[in-house]
């Protein structure tokens, strides 16, 4: 099979390829060159591997899949809000706790483990979502759209007002700003 895309895991131990008329991403060992595991997913775009290299996810034509690399088992699927019309967009914080998918005009933070929907982010200026990322420290959330405006997120200032009302993500608090800590 041809491939159109290809991403390695970050400990260089996995590459997962394929094409998005495919029916399956291929996940090879970097080591040896074989192939371990054929992921049934439709129309993939794009793979990620989390930082921790724990968790591959594939961003298809109608749905995210999140597969355990332990075992190669899908741990959760979401389905896209508008499949097929806008090529799906996946970032993991550094800690691989949280992933940010693009998911139509929003961008939703989830738990790769269980698909568990933290928070669902809307801009005030609705535009489709064409990438996602973190910063180092997992604080801030970097959203571009198709309005060509690129949104910032803070995350640490949506957690302090969640928690004020006990609706904060069940999550370990997010370390004090780098400026705080030199204070301290």
């Amino acid at each position: 099979m041809p491939f159109e895309f290809a991403t390695i895991s970050d400990d260089a131990k996995w590459c997962a390829a394929s094409q998005w008329k495919a029916k399956s991403v291929r996940v090879f060992d970097m080591a040896t060159g074989n192939r371990i595991a054929d992921l049934p997913a439709d129309k993939v775009y794009v793979a990620v591997f989390s930082p921790d290299n724990q968790w591959l996810v594939t961003g298809g034509y109608e749905e995210y899949c999140f597969w355990n690399t332990a075992s190669w088992q899908m741990s959760c699927r979401l389905r896209r809000a508008r499949p097929g019309y806008i090529r799906p967009a996946i970032s993991f914080a550094l800690d691989s706790r949280m992933a940010a998918v693009a998911d139509a005009q929003k961008v939703l933070l989830l738990d790769p483990a269980t698909g568990r929907q933290f928070a669902s982010l809307e801009s005030r200026e609705p535009a489709n979502v064409s990438a996602v990322g973190f910063n180092p420290d997992g604080t801030r959330l970097a959203v571009c759209g198709w309005n060509h405006l690129i949104q910032l997120w803070d995350l640490r200032l949506i957690r302090q007002e969640l928690a004020a009302i006990n609706l904060d993500w069940e999550l370990p608090p997010y370390p004090a700003p780098a400026a705080q800590q030199n204070s301290n």
